[in-house]
């Protein structure tokens, strides 16, 4: 869908997702808009890597996301708070 929204509006979509099984989901369609060359800003919420360590943060928090994202992704970048946020999205520049 968001693919689909950037095509139709020529703008980058913003697609946002959590990490763990959100992230593994999403892995396809962000393929699809990688090989069609449709430029898509995706969030992945990592709320789980403090809990690691526990039963919930190894299913939700995946280690490996940026060797699972790196064949479909032109840049990735990583934000410990509202202004690494801020700061990493003016880093990727525009889609």
């Amino acid at each position: 869908m968001a693919e689909g929204y950037g095509r139709l509006t020529g703008t980058p979509p913003v697609l946002l997702t959590t990490a763990g099984p959100g992230i593994t989901k999403v892995v396809t369609p962000i393929a699809q808009a990688y090989t069609e060359s449709v430029p898509m800003l995706v969030l992945a919420v990592d709320n789980y890597a403090s809990t690691i360590a526990t039963p919930m943060g190894r299913f939700h928090g995946i280690p490996e996301l940026r060797i699972i994202l790196s064949p479909v992704s032109t840049w990735m970048g990583t934000a410990d708070s509202p202004e690494e946020l801020y700061r990493i999205a003016n880093l990727a520049g525009p889609c």
